[in-house]
């Protein structure tokens, strides 16, 4: 551990490669990133919004989150979040491992409100 008591970059790296445990962040194309790669992927919204859509009241947004909240569970890391909004209030939402698997989420969200 570093002085400040967190972990370095490299120290989470090395934990990482070692097999002890999954890494935290991650990169818009899945593969692990360090916290100052992720913290500069969620300042610009080019590289963390995935998908936005907006209409009357409705508003369907995907993002990569770049983030593994529980690095222990087995299974991929689930780092895209798309989440429907009605109103402003937040009406569900859905975390997907993969870029791909996110987009199909949205668009599915987005036809099924458009329905409606």
């Amino acid at each position: 551990m570093s002085e400040s008591g967190s972990e370095s970059d490299a120290e989470v790296l090395n934990s990482v490669r070692s097999g002890l445990r999954r890494p935290v962040y991650y990169r818009r194309d899945g593969q692990p990133a360090t916290l100052r790669e992720w913290a500069a992927m969620r300042e610009d919204p080019t590289q963390c919004i995935v998908a936005l859509d907006e209409w009357d009241t409705y508003r369907v947004i995907t993002k990569c989150l770049g983030v593994d909240e529980d690095p222990f569970v087995p299974g991929p890391p689930l780092i895209f979040g798309t989440a429907v909004f009605l109103n402003g209030a937040m009406l569900d939402e859905q975390c997907t491992a993969t870029e791909d698997q996110a987009r199909d989420v949205h668009y599915r969200f987005v036809e099924l409100l458009r329905r409606q």
